[in-house]
């Protein structure tokens, strides 16, 4: 019996963990989308082709992930008592348009 409650509360400590490290990816992702090229647009650093090229081709997806984390933790209840998790936002993800 000892050991069935160790198992849960493990469980639920894991969960608990993985929602907080999926919450600090979609942020390193939407603000490594918004920041990214702050530096090299401004003139402080000159980031080389290669850098701008991988910038180009992945910005859109990892803006994607990023709020399709922050969409799917609302709904599921993990987003806390955030702005986001309001009830009309759930409302316009689920509508048929």
């Amino acid at each position: 019996m000892y050991f069935y409650i160790l198992i849960i509360l493990l469980n639920a400590i894991f969960v608990q963990v993985l929602v907080g490290l999926f919450w600090f990816l979609a942020a390193v992702c939407n603000l490594s989308v918004v920041y990214g090229l702050y530096g090299d647009v401004n003139g402080y650093v000159h980031l080389s082709d290669f850098v701008r090229c991988l910038y180009a081709a992945l910005h859109r997806t990892a803006w994607a992930v990023g709020v399709a984390w922050v969409i799917f933790a609302c709904v599921t209840g993990n987003g806390g008592e955030f702005i986001f998790c309001c009830y009309f936002l759930i409302l316009l993800v689920r509508k048929d348009i």
